[in-house]
């Protein structure tokens, strides 16, 4: 399908990852500088952040295979109740042993919604050029959800409280919901490819993709670790919740603004290429990670 044709799914598409992402950015915002304020150490706080990612570890293959077998709309669905629910049992019970429970739950749920929406982009659009703008675009909503979750979190904190802030970060998911609603559920697959044996291991074997996770491990973890100190020093200076959000927010803009130029520079460079830095020109023919 041209990118035209597909302009309107992918529009759902992007608001559906966005909602739901910053429902996860929001909740890993909030619940940092929750457990600083009951009096927990940086070492409970770094495993709190880390429980985040912790259930994506283990939700990421059955989670493909479950997108395989449903297509978008019920790992959607299932994904927006495990959010609300984690969102929401932030605020009726503010201490540590839910916000770890809440993070497992948004983690969890922001990984499956992630891996249903790019299979689903997948599945609209075909020809490498258009799939790659339109990875694009869901990367900025990716991005602008890291500035919408912090945001509003900081300045629910300020302004109403912790409890409050988690309500109204438990209700971005359900906008993820009805973003999807007219999505087409494309679930045409070989019979049995769902089942078909395999697993991470087969994965780790192949050389692109074990170097593709490498880098993104790499890449990943220094954002994961912007994203633990910027609380944490930020509530050993005093400052309020909403500069705090603020300035993660700001982290989310730039991103947003150097995924706007992708397109137009995946266009002239390899893949490679844009990783380390450089600018040589792109050969006419297509080039992958080597």
């Amino acid at each position: 399908m041209p990118l035209r044709a597909a302009d309107g799914e992918l529009a759902r598409l992007m608001l559906a990852q966005l909602f739901l992402n910053a429902c996860v950015t929001g909740t890993r915002m909030a619940a940092p500088l929750q457990a600083l304020r009951l009096g927990h150490d940086e070492t409970s706080v770094g495993v709190l952040i880390a429980l985040f990612a912790l259930a994506q570890v283990f939700l990421a293959l059955p989670a493909g295979r479950y997108c395989e077998r449903h297509g978008l709309r019920k790992p959607i669905m299932w994904s927006v109740v495990a959010a609300v629910t984690g969102s929401a049992i932030a605020a009726a019970w503010p201490v540590f042993p839910v916000l770890c429970a809440s993070a497992l739950l948004t983690g969890g749920a922001g990984g499956v919604s992630i891996i249903a929406v790019q299979r689903h982009t997948a599945r609209i659009v075909s020809a490498p050029a258009v799939l790659r703008k339109a990875f694009s675009w869901l990367a900025i909503g990716l991005a602008l959800s890291n500035v919408l979750g912090p945001v509003l979190a900081g300045f629910m904190i300020d302004g109403v409280g912790f409890r409050a802030a988690f309500l109204a970060i438990a209700t971005l998911p359900v906008l993820a919901r009805l973003s999807v609603q007219g999505a087409a559920n494309r679930v045409a697959m070989p019979p049995g490819a769902a089942h078909r044996p395999g697993g991470a291991w087969d994965l780790w074997r192949d050389p692109s993709l074990r170097r593709l996770f490498l880098v993104t491990c790499l890449l990943a973890s220094c954002w994961d670790i912007h994203t633990f100190l910027v609380p944490v020093l930020g509530h050993e200076r005093g400052f309020p919740a909403s500069v705090i959000g603020s300035i993660l927010g700001a982290f989310g803009m730039a991103a947003a603004a150097v995924r706007l130029l992708t397109p137009l520079v995946a266009a002239h460079l390899r893949e490679w290429t844009i990783l380390v830095g450089g600018w040589p020109p792109r050969p006419s023919c297509s080039a992958s990670i080597r």
